[in-house]
This record gives structure tokens, C-alpha cells and sequence, in this order.
């Protein structure tokens, strides 16, 4: 490694650390006051920073007006799609943080809020739901601290990455398809960006799409030997979630067996050739670091999420390790069946098949190295979430979708000959039509038919994918692509059709408070407000807003109705999501209201409905 490429690697390293500092500083959100320790630090790393900037772009000075043209003029393919990239998530910035994502997001504003500028407090309150998610937490509270009174900063630092992202696929795209034309090339990157659930949960702020993102970061610097990122992407990876941690081991195993299959020494030879391996060394300096902060978390702070939750359910093992069929049958049916993804399972498979050589994982070994590591990150998450009792949440699996997405397009660019390229932009078109529709819409005959529906009274209907053993969790577990939405565009109609102003009860009956996961018309951890001006829920008071406070059952009759603290007229809102037995509710709901007959409903034929009923107290 030379000292040019050493400065554009720390240039940015410090950059990201500075720019967290930097802001934390000046944007005035948080309660406490910087120590002169922090500020001195802060100070230090500004001048390397800027020593460190100044001298790469001095390197740079010759070659920036040539890279510049040179992407304008010949990349502008690229840049289309992109465009189109950026638009697609744009559109989603006006979706409110719900369930996780509310959690989440609360938890980062209440950790810059609070932030004591000590590496202890950033430890202490920068987990996300008692997650290790310290990495992917730098750069959301880099978001926040941009737009501290609302979660546009941190949409708009997840499209940042995810722009970054895109440029590094597109890369790693060309890099082991170098035959292929750059349209072609853009084309499939962003068709491997547009998966259903990479597309659609672009708005969920959750540390799942960070190990997405880092995973990817790590594939592209060790493609270009850029051993410092590698490194410290390495550390974010394993600081995002436990299972970054899974991915990190793999990747490692991944490579050391490369190393092994690759060598042509024996023993003790190889042994010492992958100890000066610096890849090798990186991952190893990566894994302790990794290890000091669980041992920090486990045995001082004793914060580490998982740890003394594991539990029966009915008799079922439940958030730990434990070997359960019905489980592991449920976790591959997500993998690999979900969202279309039965398309990529079967190119790979074809090519497999066709391609059953013993040659062919020589040749994966020796010249797809960086693949081989990429895939042995996957592998080891696949074995871990099959092993790791849970709810089966899609979501999850963000990074398994984009690898899937990744190998079956590098199969077809890598094993079609020119003369049938036609015939694969024909193929990809479809493709892309396909996943497209489905990122929105619930199209996927395979999925319908594998998993269970959810009444989203549509017609459209979404699916299910929770596994039947473990307890109810009606709300994530249907979320794997946009159409989830529809409950926020149908509570807007809702109240914007009651005329909401405060006074009247908006009462949810039944399965709603007994379980937390239920509520989505007034945020877990945030307060939502409707604006009655704009007409829409916000989490942005002002002297157009009014609190939404829902009535539950579970506090109805103790508290409320028994101390006469409900209002005259109120709505029940009936969610066919979450709630099978409209009838039985309503002749319980009959007891305390005069309920007026007509069923009125909120939503679209397509994404989804829900109803609502006017009511009086008796």
C-alpha cells in the first residue's frame, strides 16, 4: 500500500469520525455541554483531517478533470439509473418511522439528545433496541444531528450510503463482467437494487439495511486491496447488528479457504502464508476489536441483546439457539421463495448444474476469490438465522436478497454468449418488471401459495410469513415490500374524513394494546400529531397539530369508562391486519355505544382498507 492510496483511505475514515464529532458539537439538540477533552480530541482529528485532504487532493490534482469527464461522457447510462435510484427512495421520505423503525428512530434521537460526548456514553446509549448497532448508529446520528427535528436527516444519510452503495455494486458488476457494455451493466445493477425488499423497505430505519450496506462496502475494498477500509468497514459491519458479526466470521472463513485451496505449499507453510496474508490480519484485527466490545457489553454493562432472554413458548424454544424443523423449514421458505426470489435460486442452480465440475470451484477459489468470501458471509448467516430461534421477520434477510440478486445476474452477464445478449435484456426486462410490481404489489403466485395470507382486504392480498410456533407478531413479520404502507395512507384518509380535531376517541378494540406490535396509528416510542392543515399524521408539533391518542381495550373499562373520562362521539377503527372477528367486536363494543350501521372505509383497492365505524356514548 503507497502513501497516496493510505491518505484517501484515512481521509475518509476521519472524515465520517469527525464529521459525527463535528456535528454533535455544533448543532445544538443535545442537553449536555462538550468537555474540553472532547473538543481538544475533535480539534486534533480536524487538523489531520484537513493535513490529510490537502495532500490527497494535491495527488488527485491532475487526474480529477480527467475522472470527471471521464464518467460524464461515458457513464451516463450509469448516471440515468441512478438518477432513477434516487427518485424511487425519494418518494418513500415522507413515510412515518413505524414499529422497529420507530423504536429505532426514537432511540437515536434520545441518544443525540442526551449524548454526554464521552466514549462511555456513546456505548451506553447508541444501541438500537439493545442491539450492538454502534457502527450504523455513527452514521444515523450524523442524520439526526443534520435535521434534529424530524427523520429526514436520516432517510437522506441511508440514501447517501445507499448511493455509494450503488456506485460500488455497479463496480464490482464491471469488475467480473469487464465483456459486458455499460448500459447492460447499469441495467443490472439496478435491477439488483430494485428488489422487493431492498426497494420497498428503503424507508425502514432499521440496522438490517446496514448490514446490507457494509456488506457491500467490504466486497468492493477488498476488491481493491483497500486494506484500511476493509479494516474499518469490517468493525461497522460487526457493530451494526449480532449478525454482522456472523457475516464478518464467514467472510473470513471464506477467504482462508481460498488461501488454503489456492496454495501450493503444505502444513505449517500455509499456516504462516495466511498469517502474513494483510487481508487475513485485517480480519483478525476486526474480530478482536469485535470481541472487546462483546465482552464490554456482556460482562460490564451486561446490555447485550439476547443475553438472559431466552425462553419457552408453549414449549417451544424461543429467542435462542435450538435445532427446530418447523422453523428451519419456515426460515428457507423466507430465503429462498419469497418475493420472487425462486428466479435467482433457479439461474444458480441451472448453472450449477450444467457447471459440475470440480474445476468450476477451483476456479472460483483461485480467480472469485473476493465471491467466495462474499457468499461464505451468507452461507453463515443462513446457518445462523436457521439456528437462532425468532420471529421471522423478512426483513432480515436484506442482505441475502441482494446476494441473490448479485450471483443470478453475474451468472447470466458471465456464462451468455454475445451473440444471445439480446435475448438476456429481454429477460432482464421482464425480471425487472417483475420485482418491480412486486416491491409494491403482492404478485408473486409462489409466495401466495407458500406462505399464509394476511386480510389486508385488498385485492391484492399480502401474506404472512410468521412462523406458526412462535408468538403473534402481526405487524413485522408482514412487512417484506412497500404495500404495508397502505395502513398510513388509510389512517390519513381516516382522520382526514372524521374531520379529526382532538375531540373525539379513536378506539381500537380487540387484539390492539395487548400487544404493543398492534399499534401504528399513534407511533410505539413517538408521538404522533395530525396537522390539520396539511392533513396528514407528523411527528412535527406546531399550532396546526393535534395528539393522537388512541383509546385501547385494555385500559377502556378500568381506567376510562368507569372514571367518565371519555369523550361523547368517538370512531372505532376496525384494521382487518391485525383483526379477524369484526362481529364479536362489534357486539362488544355495542355495550358502551350506540354504533352507528354504516361501515365506512379508508384505503385503496389495491394496497389495502381498513373500516371505521362512527359511534356516541350511552
Amino acid at each position: 500500500m503507497n502513501v497516496k492510496e493510505l491518505k484517501s483511505q484515512l481521509v475518509i475514515i476521519i472524515g465520517i469520525v469527525s464529521c459525527f464529532m463535528l456535528l454533535s458539537v455544533a448543532v445544538p439538540c443535545s442537553v449536555n455541554t462538550p468537555g474540553w477533552f472532547y473538543i481538544v480530541v475533535l480539534c486534533m482529528l480536524l487538523i489531520i483531517f484537513t493535513a490529510l485532504l490537502a495532500g490527497w487532493l494535491i495527488d488527485l490534482r491532475r487526474s480529477f478533470r480527467y475522472y470527471s469527464c471521464n464518467i460524464l461522457r461515458y457513464d451516463n447510462y450509469f448516471l440515468f439509473f441512478l438518477f432513477l435510484f434516487v427518485i424511487l427512495r425519494f418518494l418513500q421520505f415522507n413515510i412515518l418511522p413505524r414499529w422497529d423503525s420507530d423504536i429505532y428512530y426514537a432511540q437515536i434521537k434520545n441518544a443525540c439528545d442526551n449524548f454526554h460526548f464521552t466514549f462511555s456514553s456513546f456505548l451506553n446509549d447508541f444501541k438500537l433496541a439493545g442491539h450492538i448497532s454502534y457502527g450504523y448508529s455513527l452514521f444515523l446520528a450524523i442524520g439526526y444531528y443534520i435535521c434534529p427535528d424530524g427523520f429526514t436527516g436520516i432517510y437522506f444519510i441511508n440514501l447517501l450510503l445507499s448511493v455509494v452503495a450503488f456506485f460500488l455494486t455497479y463496480k464490482i458488476v464491471k469488475y467480473y463482467a469487464p465483456d459486458i457494455d455499460r448500459r447492460l451493466t447499469a441495467f443490472g445493477t439496478f435491477i439488483i437494487w430494485c428488489q422487493p425488499m431492498n426497494l420497498g423497505l428503503f424507508h425502514k430505519v432499521v440496522p438490517d439495511y446496514g448490514i446490507l450496506l457494509f456488506l457491500v462496502f467490504l466486497l468492493y475494498f477488498h476488491i481493491r486491496r483497500k486494506y484500511c477500509l476493509l479494516c474499518f468497514f469490517a468493525v461497522i459491519l460487526m457493530t451494526t447488528k449480532e449478525t454482522g458479526i456472523v457475516c464478518v466470521a464467514g467472510y473470513c472463513l471464506g477467504y482462508i479457504t481460498c488461501v488454503f485451496v489456492s496454495s501450493d505449499k503444505r502444513g505449517l507453510d500455509r499456516i504462516k502464508e495466511l498469517l502474513k496474508n494483510k487481508i487475513v490480519f485485517g480480519m483478525i484485527f476486526a474480530g478482536v476489536a469485535g470481541a472487546l466490545i462483546l465482552m464490554y457489553l456482556m460482562f460490564v454493562s451486561r446490555t447485550l441483546w439476547g443475553v438472559g432472554y431466552g425462553q419457552e413458548w408453549y414449549g417451544v424454544p424461543f429467542s435462542q439457539f435450538a435445532f427446530q424443523e418447523g422453523y428451519i423449514i419456515q426460515k428457507l421458505k423466507t430465503f429462498f421463495l419469497l418475493n420472487f426470489y425462486w428466479i435467482w435460486m433457479l439461474i444458480i442452480i441451472v448453472y450449477l448444474v450444467i457447471e459440475r465440475k470440480r474445476s468450476l470451484f477451483l476456479v472460483l477459489f483461485h480467480k472469485y476469490t473476493e465471491l467466495v468470501c462474499f457468499a461464505g458471509a451468507l452461507f453463515a448467516f443462513i446457518v445462523f438465522s436457521v439456528l437462532y430461534v425468532t420471529y421471522n421477520i423478512p426483513r432480515y434477510n436484506l442482505c441475502l436478497e441482494f446476494g441473490l440478486a448479485l450471483f443470478g445476474i453475474l451468472i447470466l452477464f458471465r456464462t451468455t454468449r454475445k451473440e444471445f445478449r439480446r435475448s438476456v435484456k429481454g429477460g432482464l426486462s421482464l425480471l425487472f418488471i417483475l420485482m418491480f410490481a412486486q416491491s409494491y404489489l403482492t404478485i408473486d403466485p409462489v409466495t401466495k401459495i407458500v406462505f399464509p395470507i394476511a386480510n389486508n382486504s385488498s385485492s391484492f392480498p399480502m401474506i404472512n410469513a410468521q412462523w406458526k410456533e412462535t408468538p403473534s407478531l402481526h405487524s413485522e413479520t408482514t412487512v417484506y415490500n412497500y404495500q404495508y404502507t397502505y395502513l398510513d395512507k388509510a389512517y390519513d384518509q381516516l382522520l382526514k374524513e372524521i374531520g379529526y380535531d382532538g375531540n373525539v376517541d379513536l378506539v381500537l378494540w380487540g387484539l390492539y394494546g395487548v400487544t404493543v406490535d398492534a399499534v401504528d396509528i399513534d407511533g410505539l416510542h413517538l408521538q404522533y400529531f395530525w396537522d390539520t392543515e396539511k392533513q396528514e399524521r407528523t411527528i412535527r408539533e406546531n399550532e396546526h397539530t393535534v395528539p393522537i391518542h388512541p383509546v385501547y381495550q385494555e385500559a377502556f373499562e378500568d381506567e376510562l369508562y368507569e372514571n367518565g373520562l371519555l369523550k361523547e362521539n368517538a370512531v372505532w377503527i376496525f384494521t382487518p391486519h391485525f383483526e379477524d372477528n369484526e362481529v364479536e367486536l362489534y357486539s362488544e363494543l355495542d355495550e358502551y355505544y350506540h354504533i352507528d350501521e354504516t361501515r365506512r372505509e379508508a384505503g385503496g383497492p389495491f394496497g389495502g382498507k381498513v373500516y371505521y365505524y362512527t359511534m356516541q356514548l350511552r
